[in-house]
């Protein structure tokens, strides 16, 4: 696998989608090992992009396809990792983020294959032309200025604008960039675009590039939501900002406990959920804490979960990931 990345880094520009790398197969799969490269990658990305324009487009489409094979080999650990790390660097992390929600999307909601990749691609760099500052605002005590503000605002048709100048030709792309932040109702930005106005790859985008900001520390020491207290406030956004048929659909698929959720039991054990149940209200999870408050040392999956309260992930101890997920073992245990 680590030969991936360094010949990433020797790719030219120009492939786009031409140049998928060959599949993750699943006899070498491990989604938190390929999560830790690709968010190495992202930072590379973005780091190149100063230096090397030609070479954005083609490192963006590989890093989408490696995003896209995580997620539809375990769309569930993929977002147990997103939703319960946040030791990455800012602006690596919600580009990872992004892109493992937008693929889970694209999947979901059945957008094209032939455009995934872009989709990914654009939700990853949407914020090329604000990285620096969001970097800078996730330390800040106090919030934005209205420099910032304005920074914030000009953004998505600024991100655009290098794209195309970095050799980024796909309308879509770019298209979804410029209006990831325009809403339903029209109160989104930059243009104040409403309904069928906005393309749906940008709603998809915009939804999540919502959602992981609110499960995400953020500037002014803003706590983070859970994943399930985050959806169900989406849901109050249904056919305002995002439509109602992309809400309720997330929510069908993932339940009321969205993977990496941490929640206490009704015994007052903490757990994490690791998959959705076939009840949405009692998904497969682990505990992780004892009702004592004693460390579990191998934990194992519970079927059918009754769950008491949703809580802060800061609540959960550190979380041995492959051990949770079933991938320290040959066989996986769900």
């Amino acid at each position: 696998m680590e030969r991936h990345i360094e010949s990433e880094d020797q790719a030219g520009g120009g492939a786009g989608l031409s140049s998928r790398p060959p599949p993750i197969e699943r006899r070498d799969f491990d989604p938190f090992g390929e999560l830790d490269r690709i968010a190495i990658l992202i930072g590379r990305m973005y780091e190149a992009h100063r230096d090397d324009a030609s070479s954005l487009e083609a490192r963006a489409y590989r890093i989408a396809y490696r995003i896209l094979d995580v997620v539809n080999l375990d769309g569930a650990a993929a977002m147990g990792d997103i939703h319960t790390r946040h030791d990455r660097p800012y602006a690596v992390l919600r580009s990872l983020q992004k892109g493992v929600w937008t693929a889970y999307l694209c999947a979901t909601l059945g957008v094209p294959e032939d455009e995934r990749a872009e989709v990914i691609a654009a939700a990853m760099s949407a914020n090329l032309a604000m990285a620096s500052l969001q970097n800078v605002l996730e330390r800040q005590e106090s919030g934005p200025t209205p420099q910032q503000r304005e920074v914030i605002r000009r953004h998505p048709e600024e991100s655009a604008a290098m794209l195309k100048a970095r050799g980024v030709t796909s309308r879509l792309w770019l298209r979804t960039v410029r209006e990831h932040h325009e809403r339903l109702d029209g109160s989104g930005y930059p243009a104040g675009l409403r309904g069928s106005e906005i393309a749906k790859s940008a709603m998809l985008v915009g939804f999540s590039d919502t959602l992981t900001a609110m499960i995400t520390p953020g500037g002014v020491k803003r706590a983070p939501r859970s994943p399930a207290s985050a959806l169900a406030e989406l849901t109050e956004l249904a056919d305002k900002a995002y439509p109602r048929s992309l809400i309720y659909t997330v929510c069908g698929r993932l339940g009321a406990y969205p993977p990496g959720t941490a929640v206490r039991m009704a015994d007052g054990s903490l757990a994490v959920v690791l998959r959705p149940g076939e009840d949405p209200r009692r998904p497969y999870a682990a505990m992780v804490v004892r009702p004592d408050g004693t460390r579990v040392a191998r934990p194992r999956p519970l079927e059918a979960c009754r769950i008491s309260a949703v809580l802060p992930v800061s609540e959960l101890p550190a979380l041995d990931h492959a051990n949770l997920w079933g991938y320290s073992r040959r066989d996986r245990w769900l």
